[in-house]
Protein backbone atom coordinates (compact mmCIF):
# COMPACT_ATOMS: atom_id res chain seq x y z
CA UNK A 1 0.00 0.00 0.00
CA UNK A 2 0.76 3.50 -0.21
CA UNK A 3 2.05 3.97 3.60
CA UNK A 4 4.26 0.96 3.51
CA UNK A 5 7.08 2.20 2.38
CA UNK A 6 8.76 6.30 2.69
CA UNK A 7 9.62 5.78 -1.02
CA UNK A 8 6.11 5.65 -2.94
CA UNK A 9 5.17 9.38 -1.52
CA UNK A 10 8.59 10.46 -2.36
CA UNK A 11 8.06 9.07 -5.60
CA UNK A 12 4.80 10.77 -5.81
CA UNK A 13 6.08 13.90 -4.94
CA UNK A 14 9.21 14.45 -7.02
CA UNK A 15 7.01 13.31 -10.25
CA UNK A 16 5.89 17.03 -9.67
CA UNK A 17 9.77 18.88 -10.33
CA UNK A 18 9.84 19.48 -14.13
CA UNK A 19 13.62 18.04 -14.09
CA UNK A 20 12.52 14.90 -13.15
CA UNK A 21 11.98 12.91 -16.51
CA UNK A 22 12.33 9.37 -16.20
CA UNK A 23 12.53 6.36 -13.87
CA UNK A 24 16.31 6.82 -14.39
CA UNK A 25 16.13 10.28 -13.16
CA UNK A 26 14.12 8.86 -10.21
CA UNK A 27 15.93 6.02 -9.24
CA UNK A 28 19.27 8.56 -8.99
CA UNK A 29 17.40 10.97 -7.21
CA UNK A 30 15.74 8.63 -4.38
CA UNK A 31 19.26 6.30 -4.30
CA UNK A 32 16.70 3.29 -4.88
CA UNK A 33 16.55 0.16 -7.40
CA UNK A 34 15.44 0.92 -11.05
CA UNK A 35 13.13 -1.75 -10.84
CA UNK A 36 11.82 -1.17 -7.29
CA UNK A 37 11.03 2.37 -8.91
CA UNK A 38 9.08 1.05 -11.84
CA UNK A 39 7.20 -0.86 -9.44
CA UNK A 40 6.29 1.98 -7.47
CA UNK A 41 5.28 4.40 -10.34
CA UNK A 42 3.30 1.21 -11.70
CA UNK A 43 1.35 1.27 -8.40
CA UNK A 44 1.11 5.10 -8.84
CA UNK A 45 -0.32 5.68 -12.13
CA UNK A 46 -2.93 2.22 -11.50
CA UNK A 47 -4.11 4.31 -8.65
CA UNK A 48 -4.12 8.06 -10.18
CA UNK A 49 -1.43 9.56 -7.87
CA UNK A 50 0.92 9.92 -11.00
CA UNK A 51 -0.72 10.38 -14.48
CA UNK A 52 1.53 9.98 -17.56
CA UNK A 53 1.77 13.25 -19.83
CA UNK A 54 3.17 12.56 -22.99
CA UNK A 55 6.87 11.34 -22.28
CA UNK A 56 6.43 13.55 -18.43
CA UNK A 57 5.08 11.91 -15.19
CA UNK A 58 3.46 14.28 -12.77
CA UNK A 59 1.50 14.39 -9.96
CA UNK A 60 -2.28 13.25 -9.85
CA UNK A 61 -5.38 14.80 -9.00
CA UNK A 62 -5.71 11.85 -6.67
CA UNK A 63 -5.07 13.65 -3.15
CA UNK A 64 -2.87 12.00 0.05
CA UNK A 65 -3.50 12.47 3.66
CA UNK A 66 -3.28 10.43 6.24
CA UNK A 67 -5.07 11.16 9.54
CA UNK A 68 -4.15 11.01 12.96
CA UNK A 69 -6.96 8.44 13.70
CA UNK A 70 -6.16 6.85 10.56
CA UNK A 71 -4.73 3.00 11.26
CA UNK A 72 -1.62 3.81 8.60
CA UNK A 73 -0.57 6.45 10.62
CA UNK A 74 1.67 5.18 12.55
CA UNK A 75 3.28 3.73 9.54
CA UNK A 76 3.51 6.81 7.76
CA UNK A 77 5.26 8.53 10.43
CA UNK A 78 7.21 5.62 11.34
CA UNK A 79 8.79 5.48 7.29
CA UNK A 80 9.94 9.33 7.54
CA UNK A 81 11.60 9.32 11.04
CA UNK A 82 13.58 6.28 9.81
CA UNK A 83 14.32 7.76 6.70
CA UNK A 84 15.35 10.87 9.03
CA UNK A 85 17.96 8.71 11.42
CA UNK A 86 19.45 7.32 7.36
CA UNK A 87 20.05 11.03 6.60
CA UNK A 88 21.57 11.46 9.95
CA UNK A 89 24.59 9.21 9.08
CA UNK A 90 25.42 11.35 6.13
CA UNK A 91 24.61 14.89 7.22
CA UNK A 92 24.71 17.96 5.05
CA UNK A 93 25.18 20.91 7.69
CA UNK A 94 24.16 23.00 4.82
CA UNK A 95 21.04 21.62 3.87
CA UNK A 96 20.37 19.45 7.36
CA UNK A 97 19.32 19.86 10.40
CA UNK A 98 18.37 17.73 13.40
CA UNK A 99 17.44 18.72 16.77
CA UNK A 100 16.62 16.32 19.98
CA UNK A 101 16.21 18.13 22.83
CA UNK A 102 14.70 16.22 26.11
CA UNK A 103 13.80 19.11 28.57
CA UNK A 104 11.91 19.88 31.77
CA UNK A 105 9.54 22.81 31.47
CA UNK A 106 6.15 24.14 32.79
CA UNK A 107 2.77 23.35 31.85
CA UNK A 108 2.58 26.53 30.19
CA UNK A 109 6.05 26.65 28.13
CA UNK A 110 5.02 23.18 26.69
CA UNK A 111 1.20 24.17 25.66
CA UNK A 112 3.04 27.38 23.98
CA UNK A 113 5.61 25.44 22.05
CA UNK A 114 2.98 23.46 20.87
CA UNK A 115 1.21 25.63 19.36
CA UNK A 116 4.20 27.14 17.70
CA UNK A 117 5.08 23.79 16.64
CA UNK A 118 1.70 24.03 14.71
CA UNK A 119 2.11 27.41 13.56
CA UNK A 120 5.32 26.64 11.66
CA UNK A 121 3.89 23.20 10.33
CA UNK A 122 1.05 25.51 9.05
CA UNK A 123 3.51 28.26 7.92
CA UNK A 124 5.82 25.49 6.07
CA UNK A 125 3.15 23.60 4.26
CA UNK A 126 1.42 26.82 2.71
CA UNK A 127 5.50 28.54 2.01
CA UNK A 128 6.10 24.81 0.29
CA UNK A 129 2.45 24.55 -1.57
CA UNK A 130 3.16 28.07 -3.11
CA UNK A 131 6.88 27.14 -4.24
CA UNK A 132 7.70 26.36 -7.64
CA UNK A 133 9.00 21.98 -6.98
CA UNK A 134 12.46 22.24 -7.62
CA UNK A 135 13.97 19.51 -4.26
CA UNK A 136 12.88 16.76 -2.24
CA UNK A 137 12.62 17.49 1.65
CA UNK A 138 10.87 16.01 4.74
CA UNK A 139 10.10 18.06 8.09
CA UNK A 140 9.75 15.92 10.99
CA UNK A 141 8.26 17.79 13.64
CA UNK A 142 8.24 15.37 17.13
CA UNK A 143 6.59 16.98 20.71
CA UNK A 144 5.71 14.53 23.23
CA UNK A 145 5.51 14.40 26.79
CA UNK A 146 7.74 11.61 28.55
CA UNK A 147 6.04 12.11 32.10
CA UNK A 148 2.90 11.18 31.46
CA UNK A 149 1.54 12.42 34.26
CA UNK A 150 2.15 15.67 35.26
Amino acid sequence: SFYSQWYYSATRIATNIPAINSIEDLAEILGLERQTVANVLSFLIKTGLVVEKGCKMDVGPQVTHVGHDSPFVYRHHSNWRLKGMQAMESVSPEDDLFYTGPMALSLEAAEKIRNLSIELIENATKMASKSESETLACLNIDWFRIAKKS
